[in-house]
């Protein structure tokens, strides 16, 4: 029994001493889209749906490289000149990376409005800076769904001060993983 004992210890360590970091997100790709709502405090506030395309590599285990796309749609059945887009490179910190895997980041990029949105003196498009926090599901390695939400902060308006609160996203996402 003893002897028993002994060797499972020796082959635990054994086991710590060769095994390798599981590398399971490095250096894999995700490609998606998905829907939500936009809430804009410009001049006036409005919410309006939203549809984004994004796309991440991943660095390391725990760091991911985005790029999120995104345009807001207006609700109104006639012409509209109120839309907002936004381009956002974003580094995000992963705070697991089993199944359910939560992260935050942070993004610097830009926003262009439409002269609805775009306010008196402001310019069509904005440096950005945003807050980004959300949760994905892996369902199976190469498919996930997820939902996020994010804060938006211009870094430098031209007609108010720097930093400005901008507008607020979320939604939910699907995407395709590949290149292990």
């Amino acid at each position: 029994m003893k002897s028993a004992v002994i060797t499972a210890m020796l082959l635990s360590v054994a086991g710590c001493l060769v095994t390798a970091p599981a590398r399971s997100f490095e250096g894999q790709w995700h490609l998606g889209a998905g829907a939500g709502m936009m809430s804009f405090k410009g001049d006036s506030n409005y919410s309006m749906p939203a549809l984004a395309l994004h796309a991440a590599y991943g660095i390391s285990d725990t760091f991911d490289a985005r790029l999120e796309l995104g345009e807001s749609i207006p609700l109104s059945a006639g012409p509209s000149n109120r839309s907002l887009g936004y381009t956002e490179a974003i580094l995000a910190y992963k705070l697991d990376i089993i199944e359910w895997i939560p992260w935050a980041g942070l993004g610097l990029g830009a926003f262009g409005a439409t002269g609805g949105l775009q306010g008196l003196g402001r310019d069509p498009v904005q440096p950005a800076a945003s807050l980004w926090l959300g949760l994905d599901y892996a369902y199976s390695r190469q498919w996930g769904v997820g939902a996020f939400v994010a804060m938006h902060s211009f870094v430098a308006d031209s007609a108010r001060s720097s930093l400005r609160y901008a507008a607020t996203n979320f939604g939910i996402r699907f995407e395709r993983r590949f290149g292990w």
